[in-house]
């Protein structure tokens, strides 16, 4: 029965330092003219297989990264591609 309890406090412990180490990115894709939201833009992570797409509000949200400094890739039908540092 002890054991049970430790391997399940184990458990516990390790997902959250998991979430600790995990960092999120979120942010908005708009067109730069008429400064409308861009639906199903494709945010991507130089470098990682990291990629979100923008929901309807052009919302994006990057899950899973360390702290630190990214380029950002943004694709859209119609748009050239874009990078942000």
């Amino acid at each position: 029965m002890k054991l049970r309890k430790g391997i399940i406090a184990l458990g516990l412990l390790s997902v959250c330092h998991i979430q600790l180490w995990a960092q999120q990115l979120k942010g908005v894709v708009i067109d730069k003219n008429s400064k409308e939201t861009l639906i199903g833009a494709v945010v991507s992570v130089e470098g990682s297989n990291v990629k979100a797409v923008t929901d309807i509000d052009g919302n994006f949200t990057l899950n899973g990264l360390k702290k630190g400094k990214y380029t950002l890739y943004i694709t859209y039908v119609g748009y050239k591609p874009q990078k942000i540092d």
